[in-house]
């Protein structure tokens, strides 16, 4: 029986270090009343298309795929937007940074999503938003503190790209580990 595995497709970038810093200095717009799991700094990414569970099989067949269709990428440069916080019901869920909308990185969306549609698999019904995320929002005892971070604006203009990776996450008690089954750099 294969074993199964939770894959998703993201970007890294060669602003690594710079994002450490900025989530950092969101550490420091909240105090220690609102519960957050904070991404760790080498989980940092930009998520293209969670994928989810699949078996081993379909993940040796996706790698095989990804090197006959990802053989070459564009140089792609994001311009930051705007810190965001995604609300359910009114309570903050996730916030993180926000990037403008940008031609060569939707072309790779939708790219991925024409390869995992011919598996039958298709993407979330929400619009496709690029954002790092920088945490996750267990419980939120001071909602001052979140609109004081959509408000807050960081001193950075434009990220770049460094490569495209399928990623496998495990998840654990301590938080996820992520696993790059196949990349491609740009």
């Amino acid at each position: 029986m294969d074993a199964m595995l939770r894959l998703f497709f993201a970007v890294n970038f060669n602003e690594k270090d710079l994002f450490v810093e900025l989530l950092n200095k969101s550490k420091e717009l909240f105090d220690n009343q609102d519960k957050i799991k904070w991404v760790e700094e080498n989980n940092l990414h930009l998520t293209i298309f969670f994928i989810g569970e699949v078996n081993e099989t379909f993940a040796k067949q996706l790698i095989s795929d990804c090197d006959i269709q990802f053989t070459t990428l564009p140089t792609i440069t994001l311009q930051y937007d705007s810190n965001f916080v995604f609300y359910h019901k009114k309570h903050p869920r996730v916030f993180g940074i926000r990037f403008k909308e940008d031609e060569a990185l939707t072309k790779l969306k939708t790219k991925t999503n024409k390869l995992l549609e011919k598996y039958g698999i298709t993407d979330e019904e929400r619009t496709f938003i690029p954002h790092l995320t920088f945490g996750r929002v267990k419980e939120a005892k001071k909602l001052e503190n979140f609109t004081k971070f959509e408000q807050h604006a960081f001193d950075f203009k434009t990220a770049s790209i460094s490569s495209f990776v399928l990623f496998q996450s495990t998840l654990t008690s301590s938080g996820p580990i992520y696993k790059p089954l196949w990349e491609i750099k740009l």
